[in-house]
């Protein structure tokens, strides 16, 4: 993998995000964040707000993902080494002054004699990064782990004929096993509950919810995100790191660089957003 930083003598360390519309993991270096930027200039930004598009030779995600490994940028990637530490965090730009909520996965390898880190930022709010929490209560810390993450295209369970949406998927494996979720365990649909619960309030307020769309979007980022983050905060009491490490991390990735937007919880345990419909993929 290229590296995007080196931090000191004989240590190297990579920063990793996640883009919804390429449906892959990204390598946060200057240059590829000037390929990203061009691939996604290539199809438009409204385009890539529409998320992963598949793979189809004419899609928007399969132009970008082209032009990318033309330009030796890597795509459809996966991370591995030992799990030193998975925790959340919160950073304010300096810049616009918006805070982000992430969650971080903090993996370390040695390739010869040099120590590889490799710093995974997710947007705390996006399915994808609550799929990998669920997974991560059960990953052993210390040991090694691969973690790959792709998107596909998958029919609403509810409108089978309907357009196609985008679903973003995770994998985390230790010792060539995935690892798995306890069997009976459905986070989503205790989340929708509590979502459900929060428009009520709302609504009994009196706000409608097809007159504050964006309003009721928040509170359902809002309630997935202190969920996700309880259980965050039991599996970051297993790990111990550094100070240094956690301010390292902060000095070069203060946001997520997704782009994907909230998780919704309508369907339970299949998560689907509006807004990640295909138009006129079926």
């Amino acid at each position: 993998m290229a590296i995007n930083t080196n931090s000191g003598e004989g240590t190297t360390t990579n920063y990793v995000g996640f883009s919804s519309f390429l449906g892959s993991l990204t390598l946060e270096t200057a240059a590829n964040k000037k390929a990203y930027a061009d691939a996604k200039a290539l199809v438009g930004e409204a385009v890539v707000k529409k998320s992963f598009s598949g793979l189809g030779t004419d899609s928007a995600t399969a132009k970008a993902r082209k032009h990318l490994k033309e330009a030796k940028v890597p795509v459809g990637f996966s991370i591995s080494g030992k799990l030193k530490n998975v925790f959340y965090r919160e950073n304010e730009d300096p810049a616009t002054k918006n805070k982000y909520e992430n969650l971080r996965v903090f993996l370390q390898d040695e390739v010869g004699g040099v120590k590889e880190n490799t710093i995974l930022t997710l947007d705390m709010g996006s399915d994808l990064a609550q799929k990998l929490i669920q997974k991560l209560e059960y990953a052993i810390p210390g040991e090694e782990v691969e973690i790959g993450a792709w998107s596909s295209l998958e029919a609403n369970p509810k409108d089978p004929d309907g357009p196609l949406y985008a679903k973003h998927n995770v994998s985390v494996k230790q010792n060539g096993l995935e690892v798995k979720v306890a069997e009976g365990v459905k986070h989503y649909d205790v989340v929708k509950v509590l979502v459900d619960e929060k428009y009520a309030k709302l609504e009994g307020a009196d706000f409608k919810r097809a007159e504050n769309k964006e309003m009721f979007a928040k509170a359902r980022k809002s309630v997935g995100i202190s969920y996700f983050k309880e259980i965050l905060g039991r599996i970051e009491a297993h790990y111990k790191t550094t100070a240094a490490e956690h301010e390292e991390s902060d000095q070069h990735h203060v946001a997520s660089e997704s782009d994907e937007g909230g998780a919704s919880y309508e369907d339970g345990e299949f998560s689907i957003d509006p807004a990640a419909a295909v138009p006129g993929a079926k």
